[in-house]
């Protein structure tokens, strides 16, 4: 193992050293040496493979993100030491493609952080999840004037915004052989990790996106970028359906003045598409009455609007459960009603030294009851110590 290793080191040095050769096959060499054969090594080389290529074309510095992102996979503690790396690719605006890249590099090295972390079974996953969240915070943070720096910062606010939350009963399927990183795989009680915090986060996230769709200097490709994103969380998150249909709902109705008629029309059939796709989804049916007359105003096929219709459904299942909540409070007003009755008689047919102020009978009755007790017995009080005197004799002689 040890000759093995020793004739791999010198082949990774090779590589790192051999300038003559192109850039991107050297750095996808050193991949496959160190992450595919020989993940050992990585520790080793790490560092000076960054240093060599960090500096190259626009392809290699993306080739280099990719790199890095399936080290951190391997490893996960090297995301503490390419965090520099990264933060400076984030500061590239003359070179939106590296920028893009490591948006999105950014935000798969924080979803696999955080399914290390969560299993626990992980180097110091104090530093890893502090290295994940700091360049998390930068990627929410940056400023981008590039238009498809946006659009890769909406992508990113979708994927952290699925990462932070649940899946739940209702989301949709997933494709087969895609895996999803969530918030289902942090154990409760993970000293690291606080469910409540995380959850929070995402919402937070989420409200970005939703606060997006409302700024009037939102282009109209990223208001599409936007209407998708927030259509796939509301997919894949049912939690947030209600949050985004009315926001996308509003969204239609708004004239988009800002918007020339072409990019407006382009944004509404952005719109049907994706409300369409909301319909199917078994989560949006209680907001079919306003869903539905909204797809109805776009055009879309009656016979698609019929087949996934729940109006009736829904309005059943709520006139229903209204007649069951009222049957409930009728039964439990006539069972309160019996209940006063059957106590204030058992209190009334109680021997002189029953204790009527009981607190298992006090429990039983109602306010108006008790002062109703109270009273009675206070009429049937002795007026003088000798009838007093004399029920007590009369009590003992029984």
């Amino acid at each position: 193992f040890f000759f093995l290793s020793s004739t791999m080191e010198a082949e990774v040095t090779a590589v790192l050293n051999d300038s003559q050769r192109d850039e991107r096959e050297r750095l996808a060499k050193v991949k496959e040496l160190l992450v595919d054969q020989n993940s050992q090594l990585l520790d080793n080389f790490f560092e000076e493979t960054i240093s060599t290529f960090q500096n190259g074309s626009v392809e290699v510095r993306r080739d280099l993100i990719t790199f890095i992102e399936a080290v951190c996979k391997k490893d996960p503690f090297l995301i503490t030491r390419a965090v520099r790396t990264l933060l400076s690719f984030l500061q590239c605006a003359a070179l939106p493609a590296v920028v893009k890249r490591c948006l999105q590099g950014i935000g798969n090295m924080f979803s696999s952080s955080l399914a290390a972390v969560a299993a626990g079974h992980t180097y110091k996953p104090q530093e890893i999840w502090a290295a994940a969240n700091r360049l998390k915070d930068a990627a929410l943070e940056l400023q981008a004037r590039n238009e498809g720096v946006k659009l890769a910062q909406v992508k990113l606010k979708e994927h952290l915004t699925r990462v932070l939350s649940l899946r739940m009963r209702r989301s949709e399927p997933l494709k087969p052989g895609v895996e999803e990183v969530s918030l289902n795989l942090v154990p409760y009680g993970n000293a690291l990790l606080d469910l409540e915090i995380l959850r929070a986060e995402g919402r937070h996230v989420c409200k970005d996106l939703l606060d997006a769709l409302k700024d009037k200097t939102t282009s109209a490709a990223v208001l599409i970028a936007l209407v998708g994103a927030l259509a796939n969380i509301a997919r894949f998150r049912p939690s947030f359906m209600g949050k985004v249909l009315t926001s996308l709902l509003a969204l239609l109705e708004s004239p988009m003045t800002h918007l020339a008629p072409s990019r407006k029309a382009s944004v509404r059939h952005a719109l049907r598409m994706n409300l369409t796709m909301l319909l199917k989804n078994e989560a949006s049916a209680e907001f079919h009455a306003q869903l539905i007359p909204a797809l109805q105003d776009l055009e879309v096929d009656t016979d698609l609007l019929m087949q996934y219709d729940k109006r009736d459904e829904i309005s059943n299942r709520s006139q229903q459960l209204k007649n069951e909540q009222e049957q409930e409070f009728e039964i439990e007003l006539a069972a309160a009603a019996d209940k006063d009755s059957t106590v204030m008689s058992a209190a009334k047919r109680a021997r002189p030294d029953t204790a009527l102020l009981d607190k298992a009978v006090l429990a039983a009755l109602s306010k108006e009851y008790v002062i109703e007790i109270v009273l009675d017995g206070l009429k049937n009080l002795p007026r003088t110590v000798e009838e007093f005197v004399g029920g007590i004799e009369k009590h003992d002689a029984d």
